[in-house]
């Protein structure tokens, strides 16, 4: 299989598993009830995906985390809870034995 297709997979998959635990994060406190749409935060998944995929230091997700909860939703600082979501999303990465992917030479 191509490094590409791989990559992709591995982004699909990861995608999926990221889906079903920020649910659990749910900075905005909306999800616990079950009353509203579980696609609240669809549009930050990408993007905690690509630093599972490209990073290899937990502080870079720590510090986008942060940054959609005080910049993106406007709410107070959450740190410590945002830490320990994204050790959450660290593991998760290495459960499906994510490797980094580095960008390939052109």
């Amino acid at each position: 299989m191509n490094v590409k297709k791989e990559s992709q997979q591995n982004f699909e998959r990861l995608s999926v598993a990221v889906k079903k635990t920020v649910v659990e994060w749910d900075p905005i406190g909306v999800l616990a009830d079950g009353s509203w749409p579980d696609d609240e935060y669809d549009s930050y998944i990408p993007s905690i995906c690509s630093i599972l995929m490209h990073s290899s230091e937990i502080s870079t997700l720590q510090s986008k985390l942060n940054a959609i909860v005080e910049l993106n939703m406007g709410l107070p600082p959450q740190h410590s809870r945002n830490d320990v979501f994204a050790e959450k999303l660290w593991k998760l990465r290495e459960q499906l034995s994510i490797e980094i992917a580095l960008p390939q030479a052109s």
